[in-house]
């Protein structure tokens, strides 16, 4: 069988129907330069589906869904709360 460069070929299997199969011999996976990463970080603050930020980032999905998670995991679980100086209550006269 020759191979070449992203050929696809066709296997049969044990039933006898026709498998295609894309070999992929120069794979172009590269990792998410910083450039990246920001404006990944800038559109999740929009209200924008994962599905087209991946889409217009170029990222996968499932990078994108486990970039979410990791940041969904430094948030603080408890908000901070100032207590307001105790004072005097007014009540105006439209409240009674």
């Amino acid at each position: 069988m020759n191979f070449s460069k992203n050929s696809i070929d066709t296997i049969v299997n044990k039933v006898g129907q026709d498998i295609h199969t894309e070999n992929c011999w120069d794979p172009q996976w590269k990792p998410n330069d910083n450039d990246t990463w920001s404006l990944v970080n800038l559109l999740l603050l929009e209200k924008i589906a994962l599905a087209g930020i991946a889409r217009a980032t170029g990222v996968s999905e499932s990078w994108l869904q486990d970039h979410v998670n990791a940041c969904y995991k430094t948030v603080p679980k408890a908000a901070d709360v100032v207590p307001k100086p105790k004072s005097k209550l007014n009540v105006q006269m439209d409240e009674l």
